[in-house]
């Protein structure tokens, strides 16, 4: 009994460290992120953003077909030795090489399809960055699979401060939109090499077909869930990019840049800390809920907040931020705000289905959300980048159904899920409902003043209504916070 608390609790503070580095470092390279694309907006046009958001959808479909799951089926085994780790490395050499020809040969077949010739010379050059990541792809792993979120934190936020600089210093040069092509590719140079540097690790020329196999059949459901997954995250921007233009979809990536931060935040901040921790303990699926359970709490009560004033505060965070040129993208970034607070828990349930060994599930809920997703934005799209954030919202909302799901196979309540999403909800909703009432009786006219008022009068709402009505919920959070910084 006292080395299993022992073993509860040892993995309690793993993952409430691994979850406080997660956090630093997505809000250290969310803030730097932020920060560049905010001076970059002032420096380049709507279609140079375009431009590059149509590049990047080629190179991450690309990137789909390499994609086989080894590296999370390498996370998900309990035991692991030399043949996996250099047969996953000389897969993803191999891969990588396949991937970078198969990019150049759809790189024509995308600038016909967008109708712009720049886009096949971008996807070109950022295909190149397939085969440097895969020189660190183990290293990268281990240290996901050891939680040593720390190490990763450092790597990350140093490679995007040097991202984001090396853009400036090409925009002010005049380089256009290849300003941020050239700090993609040094970005992950940069991160490779620190990778390497943090783990110790080199291959040997040793392949085993049965290793490849074994992983592969994990993976495969998670490859073919990460490809339905991609395609139907990214319609939004295919479609838009094809019907809309370059122009308009500059416009709709401004909207979808910081709801998009918040929700990578979770994405890639708290669900690579949650998947080896549920995987530890996926034997005991009361366990596995009761983290889930835990994990949507906490992030639904700091990021529903969040994503709802900025919603309510759109106009101002446009025309403060990223200047008065692009209001455009401010009726979508409403909509989207309210999608990616959805997004941020529905991550979280996502991952169970990994972790306890049934990927399948999620690979068959892609099968139904594609078709969905499409037929939605299409319908929609005669409304333009409006009508396509709200077919994205339209989504989100029904990917409930997945929690629903997970509940049923982890044996609990689905109204204990609902349970927990309620105290951030209610307090949100108090929180903009006072938010109107004050800017109906109190009309302020200066943007910058009316910003900043309704930033500090929404915190100050909503801490208040969470103290008053859910005091123990915050108290959890700050425990949380206390096990983080205690030493092991």
């Amino acid at each position: 009994m006292c080395a299993e608390t022992a073993e509860k609790g040892s993995l309690a503070q793993q993952a409430s460290k691994g979850a406080l580095w997660g956090m630093i470092s997505n809000i250290a390279v969310s803030g730097i992120s932020f920060i560049g694309t905010a001076v970059l907006a002032r420096m380049l046009s709507p279609r140079d953003f375009g431009l590059i958001g149509m590049a990047v959808l080629v190179t991450g479909i690309v990137d789909l077909f390499g994609n086989f799951g080894l590296g999370a089926a390498l996370v998900q085994k309990s035991k692991i030795d030399i043949e996996d780790l250099n047969t996953f490395f000389w897969s993803s050499i191999f891969i990588s090489i396949l991937l970078i020809l198969l990019a150049v040969i759809l790189a024509p077949f995308a600038a016909l399809f967008f109708k712009e010739g720049a886009v096949k010379w971008i996807v070109v050059f950022l295909s190149f960055n397939f085969f440097i990541t895969a020189f660190s792809s183990v290293q990268s792993t281990l240290l996901y699979k050891n939680i040593q979120l720390k190490n990763i934190a450092i790597v990350e936020i140093a490679s995007r401060a040097a991202r984001v600089l090396i853009m400036l210093v090409c925009a002010v040069i005049g380089l256009s939109f290849w300003s941020i092509v050239i700090g993609m590719i040094a970005e992950r140079i940069l991160k490779t090499l620190l990778f390497c540097f943090s783990i110790k690790w080199k291959p040997i020329l040793l392949f085993s077909k049965d290793k490849f196999r074994e992983l592969f059949r994990f993976g495969r459901n998670i490859y073919g869930e990460g490809f339905l997954g991609y395609l139907s995250r990214n319609m939004d921007f295919i479609i838009t990019g094809k019907l809309l233009g370059a122009i308009l979809l500059g416009f709709y990536q401004f909207s979808f840049n910081l709801p998009y931060l918040v929700q990578a935040y979770v994405q890639d901040g708290i669900a690579p800390v949650a998947f080896p921790v549920f995987s530890k303990v996926n034997y005991d699926r009361e366990r596995v809920a009761r983290g889930m359970f835990k994990a949507v709490k906490f992030i639904s009560i700091i990021i529903f907040p969040l994503m709802v004033l900025l919603s309510f505060s759109a106009d101002d965070f446009i025309t403060i931020v990223y200047g008065a040129k692009w209001l455009l993208a401010s009726s979508p970034l409403r909509l989207l705000c309210v999608s990616a607070a959805f997004a941020s828990v529905h991550c979280i349930v996502g991952t169970v289905f990994t972790a306890i060994g049934r990927p399948e599930i999620k690979f068959k809920w892609g099968l139904f959300r594609l078709p969905f997703t499409v037929l939605l934005i299409v319908l929609l799209s005669r409304w333009g980048i409006i009508g396509i954030a709200a077919a994205m919202l339209i989504v989100e909302c029904f990917t409930v159904i997945l929690a629903y799901i997970a509940t049923k196979v982890l044996e609990v309540r689905f109204t204990r899920y609902l349970e927990v999403l309620f105290p951030a909800s209610l307090c949100s909703m108090l929180m903009v409902t006072i938010l109107y009432g004050v800017n109906y009786l109190f009309v302020i006219n200066n943007y910058y003043i009316r910003f900043f008022v309704n930033i500090l009068l929404g915190i100050l709402v909503y801490l208040s209504s969470i103290l008053l009505f859910y005091k123990k919920d915050f108290i959890d959070i700050l425990d949380f916070a206390r096990l983080s910084f205690r030493k092991t």
